[in-house]
């Protein structure tokens, strides 16, 4: 009798229970007519307008969103941040890059311009100003570790050989 009314008790108790989640919506970011959005859950937020942004990428933690803004030719290609717990995007200083790239283990970015490898610094917790690290660049990709970095760079063909 006795474990009878425990079987019980445990259904009753099972069908009352509520399933609680503390699991986040999925979210994700896309370019749609050249603007930057938002997918949180089933909602869509346009997080940019009058801009031509391609390159999304996020930061490590998720805060920020690092993309170009450039134009139909190619000839422009500005980078921008969209930072996530202020709801703007900024440019961490005026440079022309298509090649950034974040740290796999921090909110630092990386990126090329003119050959020139630089990284961002940071000013109230946020990627402002920038680096230098290092001259004569085509390509580059972080170490796991997030300190360093591999780099590569176009031959030359030289009168000399």
């Amino acid at each position: 009798m006795g474990i009878r009314m425990l079987v019980l008790l445990a259904l009753i108790f099972l069908t009352l229970a509520t399933n609680a989640s503390a699991e986040r919506p999925l979210t994700a970011t896309f370019t749609r007519d050249h603007q930057l959005w938002l997918k949180k859950g089933n909602e869509e937020i346009q997080l940019t307008t009058g801009q031509y942004v391609y390159s999304p990428k996020w930061s490590y933690d998720g805060r920020f969103i690092a993309y170009i803004d450039g134009d139909e030719r190619g000839e422009k290609s500005n980078l921008y941040i969209y930072d996530m717990k202020k709801h703007e995007s900024y440019q961490p200083y005026i440079i022309e890059t298509s090649n950034f790239k974040w740290s796999p283990i921090k909110n630092q970015l990386a990126y090329t311009s003119g050959g020139v490898l630089n990284t961002t610094k940071f000013k109230s917790g946020r990627p402002q100003g920038f680096e230098n690290v290092s001259l004569g660049v085509s390509d580059f990709e972080w170490f796991p570790n997030g300190q360093e970095f591999i780099v590569s760079s176009q031959a030359n063909l030289l009168p000399t050989g």
